[in-house]
């Protein structure tokens, strides 16, 4: 799974098995239309070509959108997203949940456990996300300036990357709030 534009990055999957790779373009950014054509000209290079090579591909984007445009010209699979949802707070939308699915996530037990903590998340008291956010809010008025995640058994790949980008977009700006770090374990050092 690779989930970022880092030229590196992208480099070691350009490396491997290309035959065994499928690309999940989420997004209208400049950055997701060079990925698709980088991946696009690598794949043509390996031989795959015409219809195998559009088999390659599958875009999640919202009805009408240049990507899902682009996606039908093309041939390329495409799931429609949530209109209005923001990427970093549509955990539950599809443009996360195609990419875990095809990733070997159980999605049907995500959104089962999902739907039992809703109940939770609608009462005034014990709350956890209210817990949560307080826990965020007053931290980040006392002297703590960091907030260290660690995925603790989650079973989800990349779970402590997108808490950190979920939290720097959201309360990390103009140099204000928590700074969150990921850290391989509730054991790292520091």
């Amino acid at each position: 799974v690779l989930d970022t534009t880092d030229p590196h990055e992208v480099a070691g999957v350009l490396a491997g098995d290309l035959a065994r790779t499928l690309v999940v373009v989420v997004g209208e950014s400049i950055e997701a239309e060079s990925l698709r054509r980088v991946f696009g000209r690598a794949f043509a290079e390996a031989g795959l070509g015409g219809a195998e090579l559009a088999r390659r591909f599958v875009a999640v984007a919202e009805e009408g959108s240049g990507l899902a445009r682009a996606a039908a010209d093309v041939g390329h699979h495409l799931v429609l997203a949530e209109p209005d949802v923001d990427d970093r707070f549509g955990a539950l939308g599809a443009r996360s949940l195609v990419p875990a699915a095809l990733a070997g996530v159980d999605v049907a037990g995500l959104l089962d456990e999902a739907s039992r903590l809703s109940a939770a998340l609608r009462q005034p008291y014990d709350n956890p996300a209210l817990a949560l956010g307080a826990a965020l809010g007053s931290s980040a008025l006392g002297v703590r300036d960091k907030l260290v995640i660690a995925d603790h058994g989650s079973g989800l790949a990349g779970l402590g990357r997108w808490a950190e980008q979920l939290v720097a977009g959201s309360l990390g700006k103009d140099g204000k709030g928590l700074l969150p770090v990921v850290v391989e374990s509730v054991d790292a050092p520091g």
